[in-house]
């Protein structure tokens, strides 16, 4: 509802165009807001780790120490925190 009270036709996009963001944003807020009821992270480095570890390790079954440490480094996060989100 709220894309479709900010959406104003004058600019030009399309309101589905405009209002996926909004759902996006709203479904990301909601999970950060609700933290109790589903691992997220909460500090940027946590949250880069959450929605960026899935897709590095897509064809890797098992990181071993090293591939975890390239990763870590990669995202800019701390090793111990990282291998912490890995392992869970």
């Amino acid at each position: 509802m709220k894309a479709v009270k900010r959406y104003e036709p004058g600019r030009g996009a399309r309101l589905f165009s405009f209002a996926v963001h909004w759902i996006k944003a709203e479904i990301h807020e909601f999970i950060l807001r609700n933290w109790r009821l589903v691992r997220v992270a909460t500090t940027k480095p946590q949250r880069k780790l959450f929605f960026n570890l899935r897709s590095m390790r897509k064809n890797l079954n098992v990181l071993s120490p090293k591939e975890a440490q390239d990763i870590a480094d990669d995202l800019g996060v701390n090793f111990p925190k990282f291998w912490k989100w890995n392992s869970a």
